[in-house]
């Protein structure tokens, strides 16, 4: 998990650098990375991974911000529309084992950040490990290409979520009428 969750941190502080300060940065993704580690405790399934997967989606519509991100903005000191003036106003990311994926807009390529193997030794995050690796500053992440071979397993979580939430309306159609 905390494979994945550098990777997501190191990404959106990619978004960021140029337009916060790196104490502001520095503190933002910080918050960022222990916000996600705590929520993503008991909803980190490996030998499961579309599991859980709609809960560990962060994303920004019209402008309006995740409450993940939110949460860790107030936990670094900074306003949302600070966030949101300098995060893209259209951004999804999937964090799931194994993969990170990322999309700006809505109809926007799937881009891959992180495609591991299945690796047990690194399915939790220890208060140790995030003091010492949470602390120091990470490069700034390295996005592959747009719908790469390494995003395809995305591109099929992305597929089920659809499913999923369409059928959740439907079911939610009919329990209405």
């Amino acid at each position: 998990m905390k494979l994945e969750i550098d990777s997501a941190a190191n990404f959106i502080n990619g978004l960021m650098r140029s337009r916060l300060t790196e104490s502001d940065l520095a503190h933002f993704t910080e918050s960022f990375r222990s916000v996600l580690s705590a929520r993503y405790s008991d909803h980190w399934f490996p030998d499961k991974p579309f599991k859980g997967s709609a809960f560990r989606c962060i994303r920004i519509v019209k402008r309006r911000l995740d409450p993940v991100l939110a949460l860790a903005a107030t936990g670094a000191g900074l306003t949302e529309s600070a966030l949101l003036d300098v995060l893209p106003s259209e951004l999804t990311l999937w964090v799931d084992p194994a993969d990170v994926c990322y999309r700006f807009g809505e109809d926007g390529s799937i881009g891959n950040l992180y495609s591991g193997a299945d690796d047990d030794s690194d399915d939790s995050v220890t208060s140790s490990d995030s003091e010492s690796s949470f602390n120091s500053p990470s490069p700034s992440p390295q996005p592959t290409a747009p719908i790469s071979l390494g995003s395809a397993r995305c591109v099929d979580q992305y597929q089920q979520h659809i499913r999923f939430s369409l059928a959740q309306q439907q079911q939610q159609a009919v329990t209405v009428q």
